[in-house]
Formats: C-alpha cells, structure tokens, sequence
C-alpha cells in the first residue's frame, strides 16, 4: 500500500464585506414634507442588496434594492430627522456606518409687521397693515386676531420688494401673527394698533337768550374745532338736523327750544353743545300821545303811535272836515304834521284811526283825537 501526502494549505474567504459611504441628498422642501432623500454610494452597480438604519431612534429595513450604474442607491420619501446605524447586506455580508444624516425642514418665515396707514374716518374700513422681509413673488398664508377674532387670508404673493400690504381694515388692535409659506409658519406677537381720526370736541356755541314774541331772533353762531361740519338740531337725540354751518336762525314761536349744535370731522361726530331761546308774550306797551307841536325846536316834533307785539300796524290822520290828509304803513309810524302832499298842517285838532294785527292775528283799532300846536 502506497500512501502520497500533500501538505498545501487551502483557505476558503467569504465574499468582502460592502464598503459605502452615505450622503444627503435632499432636504424636505416643506415643514412636515417627506421629499426628502439620502444617497448611499460605493456600492456594486447592479447588485441587490439589503439596507437598515435608524429613523429618529426607530429601526427601518429595506430589502432586494438594486445599486443603479453609478453603484448608488437613493432612499427617498424621507421626512426631517436625524439618520443613523447604517447596514449594507451584500451575499449575507454586512457593512455597518455611523454617520449621522440630520434632514432639516426649510426656516420659518422671518418677517416684520408695521402700520402703514390709518382708516381716514371714523368708521372707516381703509385702514392698512404691511407684511415684510418675505421672498419676492413666494406665496403666504397669513393670519393673524382683528380684536381677539382670528383672521386667515391664504395664497398671498409677495410683491417684489418682499411685502404684503392687508388692507381695508378698521379701527382696532391687530396682534398674533402668522406667516406660512410651504407648511412652515413664522410667528410674531407685534401689536398693531390702528385708530380712527380725533372726534371734534363741542363746539363753542352762544349764549342762552330771552325775546318778546315779534322781536327780531339774532342767529345763532358756532365755533368749530377741526374744521368740520356744525350741524343744529332741536332735540337731544340730534337725530334731525335743522341745518349745516356756523351760524342758525331759530323759530320764532312761542316758548322754550333747547339748540344743540355739533361737529362731524372725517366721519367722526363730537358731543354737542347747547343754547336755550326763550320767546314769551311780553306786556303790550302802547304809545298815543294827544299833542305833539312841530314847530321845528327838536321837542315834541315827531308825533309817533306804536305798540309792542304786533305784525301789521297802519295810521290814518284826518281833519275835523273828515278828510284823509296822512296816512302810513308799517315802515313810517309817526307825523311831523304835514299833509301826505308834504304842506304844513295848521294848529288845531286831528282825529287819527290807529289799526294793528297782533302776531295771533288779531285786528284791533284805536281812534281818537290829537291837538297840533305850533
């Protein structure tokens, strides 16, 4: 029996472990998106191989992924995170890495809120806010509290200097603020204040007066503060204006009227001020002398007939033959002893018939006689 010994050594080598490196390739492109991606590289092209990594601390295994020309491979549909504790399984041999990928979300909107105009009126809805330091031409969601209420205005566009102007807005506090632009919100607690115009203050207005029924009324007169409109009104409720402007002719009727008069400035109406007319019937005052003597020595000249509260009053003068010689109207209520031809009367005695209408209509007729001594 012949026996022959070799004593070559042979060593069977498993496949080598896969080498790669692992890259970010791209970040979400919105706030709470998952677009992002991760590429590994150094791989076999076309080989299959099997990946796991850690989401955020979370285990992921992805199996039977083909290396493409370029011997990567490109994990996609990713949101923001941290990813780490790579494997790469080739043939049953696994390569490990502990580089850590951090995938970030796009930054919040940075922006500044300032007041750009005040509503014009009181009341008035044109007011305006301006949004800045936005991206030209990108598109925002904003909203914001209108006095506590909230507000959204959506699809926005900034204009080329970065700026959304909010406009038709009224009086009031505007605060919490928002600005979103691809799901990623920025945030302000700016307190924007707009306010209405001043309102007028009362304006200065006469003092309360006291007439006889008949007697001329004198205006009423105002003084404005700001400029505005003075409207006048006979009730507190200043719910029907009697007239627009400085100055106001009351009612001649009997009795007490309280006029109020204020001021409206850019919308805005002031408080009113007050001023009291009073119109009562005074005591009939009657005046028909019995003599009178033109003669021409600036005493006892003029022979005058008048009384108080009356509208119409006419005069007839006659003769003892009964003949008109004078007469007047309203406009000439004395003699100076003349004849309507303008000759000089001779002394003696006249008969007068004095007639008057009283406010409330009334016709009454004095008579009588006069003696003219010169």
């Amino acid at each position: 029996l012949c026996i022959s010994m070799d004593n070559t050594s042979i060593t069977l080598t498993d496949p080598s472990t896969p080498t790669f490196t692992v890259a970010l390739t791209l970040d979400p492109s919105s706030c709470g998106g998952s677009d992002g991606s991760i590429t590994i590289s150094g791989l076999v092209a076309g080989s299959t191989y099997d990946l796991g990594y850690d989401d955020d601390g979370t285990p992921v295994a992805s199996a039977g992924l083909v290396a493409d020309p370029s011997g990567e491979i490109v994990i996609s549909g990713l949101d923001a995170g941290n990813y780490d504790n790579w494997s790469v399984n080739l043939s049953g041999c696994t390569g490990t890495s502990v580089t850590i990928i951090t995938l970030t979300d796009p930054p919040a909107p940075t922006f500044t809120v300032a007041l750009t105009l005040d509503p014009s009126s009181c009341g008035g809805s044109d007011g305006s806010i301006t949004i800045s330091g936005l991206v030209a031409g990108s598109t925002y969601d904003l909203g914001y509290d209108d006095d506590g209420t909230p507000v959204a205005s959506a699809g926005l566009v900034a204009d080329p200097s970065g700026e959304i102007v909010i406009s038709g807005l009224d009086a009031g506090n505007y605060d919490n603020w928002s600005v979103n632009l691809s799901g990623c919100t920025g945030t302000s607690v700016t307190i924007i204040t707009l306010t209405d115009p001043p309102t007028p203050i009362a304006p200065i207005s006469g003092n309360d007066s006291s007439y006889c029924e008949g007697d001329l009324i004198a205006s009423l007169t105002a003084i404005s503060g700001f400029g505005g409109t003075l409207n006048w009104y006979d009730h507190s409720s200043l719910t029907t204006v009697l007239g627009s402007g400085p100055s106001f002719v009351p009612a001649g009727t009997l009795g007490t009227v309280i006029y109020y008069v204020n001021e409206t400035s850019n919308g805005c109406v002031g408080p009113a001020s007050s001023v009291i007319i009073d119109i009562s019937e005074c005591p009939i005052a009657e005046l028909i002398p019995n003599v009178f003597t033109p003669n021409g020595d600036g005493i006892n000249d003029i022979l005058v007939f008048s009384r108080t509260g009356v509208d119409e009053q006419q005069g007839l003068i006659y003769n003892r033959w009964g003949e008109l010689i004078f007469s007047w109207d309203q406009e000439i209520s004395a003699w100076d002893g003349r004849n309507n031809a303008g000759e000089i009367c001779p002394a003696g005695t006249y008969y007068y018939v004095f007639t008057v209408v009283t406010f409330s209509g009334q016709q009454i007729i004095y008579n009588g006689s006069i003696t003219l001594e010169r």
